[in-house]
């Protein structure tokens, strides 16, 4: 088990400029804790892999109005970790990202 303590954070801003459209976020190396919500609190579609919120297709994940997701304990030390975002009516909505390494 690590010892290492998550004490880098990052803030960071995702335009999704286009309705129904995937946009990505590559974590930065070393993130341990991230965090993402939509600014105005829109509905947005996210996955861990390409091509499958812009329809959506099966496997996405669904982040309600007013909702923030979390999560602890990744271990990108080795490889990219990306997220993919798209928002399925609204136009030049903006994702926050707050990631921890």
């Amino acid at each position: 088990m690590s010892q290492y303590v998550a004490d880098t954070p990052l803030v960071a801003q995702l335009t999704l400029t286009a309705q129904s459209t995937e946009y990505s976020y590559t974590l930065p190396k070393g993130t341990q804790k991230v965090m993402f919500k939509v600014r105005d609190g829109t509905l947005i579609y996210y996955a861990f892999v390409t091509g499958k919120v812009a329809g959506p297709t099966a496997d996405y994940g669904t982040l309600m109005a007013g909702a923030v997701y979390n999560l602890d304990g990744i271990n990108n030390l080795y490889k990219d970790v990306i997220i993919y975002f798209s928002c399925p009516s609204a136009i030049g909505k903006i994702v926050e990202i707050e990631t921890w390494s």
